[in-house]
């Protein structure tokens, strides 16, 4: 299979994560998609799509036989699934590991199951690294096992749908970015994006953003509580759960407005006498 571009990666991906966290919202809609996307949790790196880029690539994609637009009878627009497990032969495990890989970077074994939790439940980190090495032993191999770099303890795997994985291009910031920049780009727009557009991403309107707001000091003599990672993933998988959610209705709500002919005007109330000047 030829690689594919950034784009398609991105693209099929997002596809292949909703249709297991968010069955319920999945086919996509177009703009959907877009939101898919450009979301700020869970990618690395973050990116910031319009309209067109992602109705090209998933163009592209569906004459590399990789997705389908679906008609639905009384609905007002095409939809759009992933077909990348049917076109490589791939089980609900094998394209639950490739789309967080490709989505988030390479990862370990453990990092991985936890992030693949809500795509597949994998028994055992042994599992994980099973169908992992099922997928590079394929004739035409999909991951890769990156050697063990210095401060880090355990070795790292990287998908290969886009192509051979250059380890010093990532480590100089053009293939992957780092984990740090990836965290901080949860609070902060991507270089390059305005905060308009990086709440158009999430879903948030202006005036609906959240304060980011300094946590309190702590005191003389207090010590900052340790807190648990097993409740810090919890938390951040139920957030970003809600946050994909939030951007998929959001989506559907201005294609429904668009549909209407309301574009972007506000609702007008009926009965309410207009102000003085």
């Amino acid at each position: 299979m030829e690689p594919l571009t950034p784009e398609e990666l991105r693209v099929v991906s997002c596809l292949v994560e909703k249709q297991f966290t968010t069955p319920d919202s999945y086919p996509l809609t177009e703009n959907a998609v877009v939101a898919a996307c450009n979301q700020l949790s869970n990618r690395n790196p973050v990116v910031a799509y319009d309209t067109n880029t992602v109705r090209v690539t998933l163009t592209a994609l569906r004459q590399r036989g990789l997705a389908r637009v679906i008609h639905t009878p009384g609905a007002r627009v095409p939809k759009h699934r992933q077909i990348l497990d049917e076109a490589l032969g791939l089980s609900r495990a094998e394209v639950s590991l490739l789309a967080v890989l490709a989505l988030r970077g390479p990862q370990t074994v453990g990092e991985l199951r936890t992030r693949t939790e809500r795509m597949h439940e994998f028994t055992s980190l042994s599992e994980v690294e099973e169908v992992l090495e099922g997928l590079a032993s394929r004739s035409e191999p999909l991951v890769t096992r990156l050697e063990r770099q210095p401060g880090q303890k355990e070795a790292r795997y990287a998908q290969l749908l886009a192509g051979p994985f250059d380890a010093a291009v990532a480590s100089a910031g053009g293939g992957f970015m780092p984990a740090t920049t990836a965290a901080a780009g949860a609070a902060s727009p991507p270089v390059g994006v305005s905060a308009a557009a990086a709440d158009t991403a999430t879903g948030w309107a202006e005036e609906e953003r959240p304060e980011q707001v300094a946590p309190a000091p702590v005191g003389a003599g207090q010590s900052e509580p340790a807190a648990s990672p097993d409740r810090v993933a919890a938390v951040e998988k139920r957030l970003a759960a809600v946050e994909a959610e939030l951007a998929i209705l959001q989506a559907e709500h201005r294609e429904l407005r668009e549909d209407l002919g309301l574009g972007n005007r506000p609702p007008v109330t009926e009965g309410v006498p207009a102000e003085p000047d």
